[in-house]
């Protein structure tokens, strides 16, 4: 117990050097008891007015779990919490890092899974003061294609605000009783205020989906996979689920769950991957992660940067999460997990760490971050929210170097510069930048009544394949565009008068799309 006062002082001192000019903490908190009795798991973090919000999830008396929102104040302390969610026969967990949003009302709006006989989604809405406006809970057997086990699954995964008030809830459930990652496919739910199912819209040709955000126009992106991990793509639909276009902005093979958000109209993502050939071993891997920008209209990818902030950027349990957000500035905020080796290089563990880049990708700073220095045993981001002074507060978990003391929820606030007690500065290694800013070309006239024609400004040097849909999303025309100078002229005249996308992909990438009228 000395031992633990002793740290506890030092990072109490070491917390307030810091604070001269900007709150910065590192602590571990049992929100819900002791370190004897209690565990917490941080799962997402949100900011009303001068209060943070975090969404806990929590071991109960019969090891289930069970999910709380707690309200601290600047500091992290406990104001108040929320009522229970789940029972010792029921168990919740709060969706990783996209969990839980705040609307334009104020009120809280918290996701995730439940698990009683049968696994299916929840939706929770609250105040600011945590009374609970409703709870609801969703099972969809009818999605589960070709499932024949009498207990159907499905997880609600990320939660995003609909332009017009509402909410969009991203999913997954899977195909079959085995439970594998490859058989597990996306859909998209919309509920109104009061928790009512509006409208789903399944995509199974596609593989597990992670996250969705909403786009000016009123759309969504959401990151998913095709035809296997090696093939990650961003989604883009209409404000009703119509899928617009595919971007592969990745030939990596993801291992965890990947992240979006959208500023203005651009698309920012991390994609965690699989780094091989380290050194000169082949059969050698370690873990990074992919961060891109695209064109939010087009799906044209502006640049595509590899990082290796840490020794490996990996997680130490499979509810993971790594967290990408845009500050009012244009930089680029990062926050995950990754594999940490202390400065003597006696021993290792897993910390999480910030990384901040500017508008071009380019790295300003990375730390790694620990509680007491310990280095003995694991500690997790899962997600993050940019301060009011330019700081950022990231939650997890850390797990305690003795086993008589349990898992306790982590938070970590930083200056603007990623400063806090419990700091380590580190280099990072960055992997093959690559700048893509492909042609984009011209579409005219628009609208068309026979043809129109694309301009580019040089000949391309590679080929294309065109494709044309309806505003119902069906495929009306398909061509290949080869070998021709900087423009090309496409007969139009088959088609019945409306509105139609256009879309070019070369070499399985969306390069550029479009819309025009045929009158």
């Amino acid at each position: 117990m000395k031992f633990f006062l002793f740290i506890l002082c030092t990072l109490l001192l070491t917390s307030y050097s810091y604070s001269q000019n900007s709150i910065t903490f590192n602590k571990v908190k049992y929100y819900f008891g002791d370190s004897l009795n209690s565990s917490g798991v941080i799962k997402s973090i949100e900011k009303i007015d001068s209060n943070y919000y975090l969404g806990v999830d929590a071991y109960s008396d019969t090891l289930l779990y069970t999910s709380y929102v707690v309200k601290t104040d600047l500091y992290g302390n406990k104001i108040s919490q929320s009522q229970r969610f789940g029972t010792d026969s029921t168990a919740f967990f709060i969706g990783t890092g996209n969990g839980m949003i705040i609307d334009s009302d104020s009120n809280i709006l918290l996701i995730g899974d439940y698990i009683w006989g049968q696994w299916g989604g929840f939706a929770i809405k609250l105040n600011k003061n945590l009374d609970t406006i409703w709870t609801k809970l969703y099972r969809f057997p009818d999605s589960l294609v070709n499932y024949t086990y009498p207990n159907p699954r499905h997880l609600f995964k990320a939660i995003t605000n609909t332009l017009d008030g509402n909410y969009m809830i991203m999913g997954a459930y899977f195909l079959d009783s085995n439970y594998y990652d490859d058989d597990i496919r996306p859909y998209m739910i919309k509920i109104d205020k009061m928790g009512n199912v509006l409208w789903r819209k399944l995509y199974p040709n596609l593989l597990e989906a992670f996250d969705i955000a909403v786009t000016n126009d009123g759309g969504f992106v959401f990151t998913t996979s095709r035809y296997g991990y090696q093939n990650v793509y961003i989604c883009k639909t209409d404000s009703i689920g119509n899928v617009i276009w595919y971007t592969k902005p990745s030939n990596e093979t993801h291992h965890v769950s990947f992240d979006i958000t959208v500023s203005g109209n651009d698309i920012y993502s991390i994609i965690p991957y699989v780094y091989y050939k380290v050194g000169n071993d082949l059969y050698s891997f370690k873990y990074g992660i992919e961060v891109n920008k695209m064109e939010s209209q087009t799906g044209q990818v502006i640049w595509s940067k590899k990082f290796i902030p840490l020794s490996s950027v990996k997680n130490p349990t499979v509810h993971q999460h790594h967290e990408v957000k845009v500050d009012n500035n244009g930089n680029i905020i990062i926050v995950g997990t990754g594999y940490a080796i202390n400065p003597d290089s006696t021993t290792a563990s897993y910390k999480g760490f910030i990384l901040k880049l500017n508008n071009n990708g380019d790295s300003l700073w990375t730390h790694f971050y620990d509680w007491g220095n310990f280095f003995q045993r694991h500690a997790q981001f899962n997600a993050f929210v940019i301060t009011d002074d330019g700081g950022i507060l990231a939650g997890g978990f850390w797990n305690p170097p003795y086993l008589n003391y349990n898992q306790g929820a982590w938070l970590v606030k930083t200056d603007s510069m990623g400063n806090a007690p419990g700091m380590f500065t580190v280099g990072i290694e960055e992997k093959n930048t690559l700048i893509i800013k492909k042609q984009k070309p011209l579409l005219y006239p628009n609208p068309a009544t026979d043809n129109f024609s694309l301009r580019f400004e040089q000949s391309p040097i590679e080929d294309y394949e065109l494709s044309i849909y309806s505003s119902s999303g069906a495929l009306v025309k398909q061509q290949q565009l080869t070998a021709f100078g900087n423009e090309y002229r496409v007969d139009i005249g088959e088609l019945k008068s409306g509105v139609y996308f256009v879309r070019l992909e070369s070499d399985g990438e969306v390069v550029f799309s479009s819309k025009f009228i045929k009158q």
